[in-house]
């Protein structure tokens, strides 16, 4: 199992925090992240499938669905959503997940 907690969205080419992005860049962002972690993951055993996926959320929410599902495969996983009304960071939107390998 991979467990990936607080994935906010990070610049790939920095590695910095993007500050104040649009809401769906940000999700767009943060699934690439997890698409990659997941591609590194397959030095191990096998590939890895997310079975869970929380959202935490401090911002607007319109776009996220659509962001969803343009950039999860059509087994998405089963996801819960958090409101946190007192986000403290420079962003909207952080993702934890579990993932396990296929075999």
């Amino acid at each position: 199992m991979v467990f990936v907690s607080g994935m906010p969205p990070f610049d790939p080419e920095t590695g910095d925090i993007l500050v104040h992005a649009p809401f769906e860049r940000q999700v767009e962002l943060i699934l690439e992240q997890l698409k990659a972690l997941e591609a590194a993951r397959r030095f191990g055993p096998g590939p890895c499938a997310e079975v869970q996926c929380a959202v935490h959320l401090g911002g607007p929410v319109q776009g996220l669905q659509r962001s969803l599902q343009a950039l999860l495969p059509e087994k998405s996983p089963a996801r819960i959503f958090f409101c946190v009304p007192e986000w403290t960071g420079p962003f909207d939107v952080e993702v934890d997940c579990v993932a396990v390998t296929k075999n």
